[in-house]
Formats: C-alpha cells, sequence, structure tokens
C-alpha cells in the first residue's frame, strides 16, 4: 500500500462524494440540506481564503487539530456570520 498522502486538491471530489453520501445516508437529511451544507462550506471557504488561512478551501486542511484552529479563529472573528 502506498502510504503517500493524497494531494489534498486530489482528494476535494472524493471528500464531497463521501461527505454527501454520509448525509442521506446516515443523517437522512434532504437532498436541499446537503446543497445548504455544501454552500456553507464554500462560504468559509471564500471566507477563509480572503484571510489568507487557506489557499484554495476547506478540503485541503487534511489534519484535525488545523480544522478544530480554523473553527476556532472563526468563532471569535466578530466579521463572520
Amino acid at each position: 500500500m502506498d502510504t503517500q498522502r493524497i494531494h489534498p486538491y486530489e482528494n476535494r471530489a472524493v471528500l464531497k462524494e463521501y461527505y454527501a453520501k454520509y448525509l442521506k445516508d446516515v443523517r437522512k437529511v434532504k437532498d436541499s440540506t446537503v446543497k445548504h451544507y455544501f454552500d456553507a462550506l464554500s462560504y468559509i471557504s471564500r471566507y477563509l481564503k480572503e484571510k489568507n488561512l487557506l489557499k484554495r478551501d476547506i478540503y485541503e486542511v487534511m489534519d484535525l487539530k488545523e480544522l478544530a484552529a480554523l473553527k476556532e479563529i472563526l468563532y471569535k472573528d466578530p466579521d463572520f456570520h
């Protein structure tokens, strides 16, 4: 098995597909809810990119500690809504 990490940009489609499947199959949400979740992730990605905290989007984050740190930054930012 190749232990090299998959480049985050190559991983994006797989993550999106898996997350949509999870939301539909496990959480039993409607397609419209899945769309709203992805819209929110796009908004968060744009916001973090504007703050120079991401290069492209949230899908490049490969570490839960980094994800938690970004969440903390967003929660503390009064301009984030």
